[in-house]
């Protein structure tokens, strides 16, 4: 997988079949939102998500976005829509780019 160029369409045309670590759910109470919290709960996921790789041929980190607010956050880190739905998308972030964040120093 490594060696893949970075084009989620070689691999997201047919949505249920590329292998990706999935996110089932991030959430942040009310009170603690935008401080910060979210972005260190997905910092550690990224990480996490990382080792897996090492272990396992993954393409991405998938989630599903909830509402256009969380698309909103998760695209201010890189996430990518790959379905066609505005408000709340199914993403992804490509594996490859999470090893160049954790290699390069920024996720840890």
């Amino acid at each position: 997988m490594a060696e893949l160029e970075n084009k989620p369409d070689d691999h997201t045309k047919n949505y249920t079949a590329f292998p990706a670590l999935h996110l089932a759910y991030l959430g942040v109470q009310k009170e603690y939102q935008r401080k910060g919290v979210g972005t260190i709960l997905l910092k550690d996921v990224i990480d996490k998500a990382y080792k897996v790789s090492l272990l396992a041929g993954l393409y991405a980190l998938t989630l599903q976005s909830i509402d256009r607010q969380s698309t909103m956050f998760y695209e201010s880190l890189g996430f990518e829509p790959y379905t066609r739905d505005n408000i709340a998308p199914k993403m992804l972030i490509p594996i490859r780019t999470i090893i160049d964040l954790v290699e390069g120093g920024a996720g840890g």
